[in-house]
């Protein structure tokens, strides 16, 4: 049936389509192959066909084998859509338990190993001679060697959190070797393996699943919205229009409304879809989008490579706006001219649509997952000149800022500078300003309304901010500037320049000047003074900082300086009991600072 309905769309494309919706994928489990893209089928006889990269392996092959026990069960696929950032590996399940032995995929050495309370948290990379690097992140511990390796680093440097790249013969590892146990540590959220494959060259993230591993999907994607944006002046986009659509058969999805009627001469879409794989109910990212408009490609991309300098473009890619008012992660189908994101294939018009002909324009969305399994979406769109004009927004913006130039607002008591390539549209910049009334006692300043919250920023940008009250000389290094919204309230820093305070942000909200004179919190969590502590294995505490937040947490043991791992999520700092540790009374210290040098001390006795 419902392929009737699309040969009534688009003839030429569907007979070429239909036989080849699902590419082969070769999945031999702990062999990876180089694969290469080619140029999809369809339309392959016209210069607007879409270039497609599937599983397809050379002749040459690498083996790698798993990183893990089992089959592999994912809990996040590569490109996957997360707040700033595209997912740049694949998130192994591990039965969501801990310490389940993790495996070298391949011979090489350990080029470098990252250790922080947030992030990646526990990270190894290991360069492989084939020209990439493998990387495990969330880890617990590291295995053998390199663990001990790890900790004398971290004895020496007096410091968790490193970042250092051994020497290529100081940790060579085996395909096969355990190297490391999984976890929870860093920004985890449960128990996984990340797991990424990287161009060691370009430091590229690569998608895994292009490498053999063994992965059963079976499911087409998910369709679970659509949206058409009017566009004026030929190029911007006004507020996104959500459409009602129904699921013809499994894939296959149509706008309910046979045709959407607009009131612009031009028009832009977005999608919103997921992927679900065979062994878990998780809902994932898809590997591509492409757009076509009657018959002929027109816009797409794919989710096969992303440097890691692109990242923060998914807040072009996807409506921040809608995401911000809490209509999910509409994939825009048309490029923001500041959008270097370098995913998209051979767009046209930027996926902007001409109505002007005021004929029905077909649009067919072809949504895949990395096995090849492809879901459909059709609708129809034509522009009406007989609807009431588009309600635009009105011009009571302050200054004018164009996105691919240097910008800056000033005033008397502010002073923003936003870098060329902060912008991915050109801003109509608004700004407020108030006084604080008497009950607020924290701001130090005027309260600064900087533009609207919905508005993403690709990069950080200057704030600078003169205070409405004299500070005494002695609390000057205390002072920061806040931002509040509706993330919450946040330090961007600050040094005091000629009577400015200056800092920098990378979002938009309310800014002023504030004191942060409190010293952080140290919650002991089972540690007391004169407590018995023979059968425990670590002292543990929570620690937290109400401004600025933590910048310093180091540990003494007997007055001397022992490791304390960090989890930020959970806000708790442990350091592991040294089981030679001789019976006996003993002096445990804990001191904590912030970013603005504020510090907190712990001391008691205890007896092993």
């Amino acid at each position: 049936m419902f392929k009737k309905i699309l040969v009534s769309f688009f003839p030429a494309l569907i007979y070429t389509l239909w036989p080849t919706l699902q590419p082969s994928i070769n999945n031999s489990e702990h062999v990876c192959f180089i694969h290469q893209p080619y140029s999809s089928n369809l339309n392959s006889n016209n210069n607007n066909s879409s270039p497609d990269f599937v599983c397809q392996p050379d002749a040459q092959s690498i083996t790698f084998r798993s990183p893990v026990d089992g089959p592999i069960v994912l809990a996040g696929t590569f490109g996957e859509l997360r707040p700033n950032h595209f997912h740049a590996g694949i998130d192994i399940k591990t039965n969501n338990q801990e310490n389940k032995p993790i495996y070298a995929i391949a011979d090489g050495f350990v080029s470098r190993i990252a250790v922080s309370g947030n992030g990646y948290g526990l990270a190894l990379y290991i360069d492989h001679p084939n020209g990439y690097t493998s990387v495990y992140a969330h880890l617990n511990e590291y295995a053998g060697q390199i663990g001990d390796w790890v900790k004398n680093k971290q004895y020496s440097l007096q410091k968790f959190a490193i970042d250092v790249k051994p020497n290529p013969n100081e940790l060579p590892v085996q395909a096969g070797q355990m190297v490391a146990l999984s976890g929870n540590t860093g920004s985890s959220t449960s128990p996984h393996l990340h797991f990424e494959i990287r161009d060691t060259k370009t430091e590229h993230a690569l998608n895994p699943l292009l490498f053999g591993f063994y992965v059963p999907d079976s499911s087409q994607p998910l369709v679970t919205g659509f949206g058409v944006y009017p566009v004026i002046n030929g190029n911007q986009p006004l507020d996104l229009k959500i459409q009602r659509f129904k699921q013809v058969v499994t894939g296959s999805y149509i706008a309910s409304q046979p045709v959407i009627f607009l009131n612009t001469p031009t028009a832009a879409m977005a999608i919103k879809a997921y992927d679900k794989l065979d062994e878990a109910h998780n809902w994932n990212g898809v590997y591509s989008v492409e757009m076509f408009e009657n018959n002929q490609y027109v816009f797409g991309y794919t989710f096969s490579r992303i440097p890691f300098e692109e990242s923060r473009y998914i807040n072009s890619l996807v409506d921040y706006e809608a995401q911000k008012d809490g209509d999910g992660l509409f994939q825009k189908c048309f490029l923001d001219p500041g959008n270097n994101l370098s995913v998209y294939q051979n767009t046209h018009n930027k996926g902007f649509i001409d109505l002007s002909d005021l004929q029905v324009h077909n649009l067919l969305f072809l949504v895949k997952d990395v096995a090849g399994n492809t879901s459909t979406l059709t609708c129809a769109l034509q522009y009406n000149p007989a609807l009431p004009p588009p309600i635009v927004p009105p011009n009571n913006y302050q200054q004018f800022f164009a996105y691919d130039t240097l910008n800056k607002f000033t005033t008397d008591l502010i002073e923003l500078i936003f870098p060329k390539g902060v912008f991915y549209t050109d801003i109509p910049f608004q700004y407020k300003m108030r006084y604080p009334s008497a009950k607020e006692i924290e701001p130090l300043s005027p309260v600064h309304t900087v533009h609207q919250q919905s508005t993403p920023v690709h990069s950080a940008f200057d704030v600078a901010i003169k205070p409405n009250a004299n500070i005494i000389p002695e609390l000057m290094d205390k002072a920061l500037i806040v931002m509040v919204n509706r993330s919450g309230k946040k330090s961007c820093g600050g040094k005091w320049d000629n009577g400015w305070l200056r800092g920098k942000a990378k979002a938009f909200g309310d800014f002023y000047i504030a004191l942060d004179i409190k010293a952080p919190t140290i919650n002991p969590i089972n540690i007391s003074n004169g407590k018995r502590m023979s059968k425990a294995k670590h002292i543990s505490f929570g620690i937290s900082d109400n401004l600025s937040g933590i910048d310093t947490y180091n540990g003494y043991l007997d007055g001397q300086w022992v490791l304390m791992s960090y989890d930020a999520k959970t806000s708790i700092v442990r350091h592991y009991l040294d089981p030679n540790l001789l019976p006996g009374e003993h002096s445990f210290t804990l001191e904590v600072t912030d970013e603005r040098q504020n510090k907190q001390v712990f001391t008691a006795n205890f007896i092993k």
